[in-house]
Formats: structure tokens, sequence, C-alpha cells
């Protein structure tokens, strides 16, 4: 399906914008780290739940575990209304 050649791509470079018009991997994950950075600052020693596609939430968790190369997202996948802590 349309997925799996995305994820394909993403394995090759995390440039390569979806359909040749969407968000590459690197530039959702760029909007990932303002995001991370504003919500730390605005809401420090809280707890945060943070909603989003399955993709959007693999990048994220691969932003935030250290040495993690962003063409490897998809080693983190996120199931339908899944709960996943991450500090």
């Amino acid at each position: 399906g349309r997925y799996e050649a995305v994820w394909a791509q993403d394995i090759h470079s995390e440039h390569c914008q979806a359909g040749g018009d969407g968000e590459s991997v690197a530039q959702v994950a760029a909007r990932l780290r303002r995001l991370v950075h504003v919500l730390e600052a605005s809401h420090a020693g809280s707890h945060i739940v943070l909603v989003a596609h399955g993709d959007t939430l693999s990048i994220c968790q691969a932003v935030l575990t250290p040495g993690t190369d962003l063409r490897q997202h998809r080693r983190f996948p996120f199931e339908t209304a899944e709960l996943k802590r991450v500090v």
C-alpha cells in the first residue's frame, strides 16, 4: 500500500517527501523538536499527552531517543489508540 511505499523511501533518506509534496521525516522531526521544546518550557514538571498519527509519533520517539537515525523511525511503531510513556 501507500504507507509501505513511503516507509521504503524513509529508510533511504530522511529528506524524501511523501508523494512528492508531503513532509519529509526530517521536516516532521524539526517540527516535533520545536514542539517538544515549547512544551518543556511551558509545562515543566507536568505530564503531557500527545495525540497524533502513528508515523508522527514514531518519528517523535526517534527524535527523543538519543543516537537514533531518523530513517529508522519505524523501529518505534504505534498501534491504533496505543499509549506509550516517553521520558
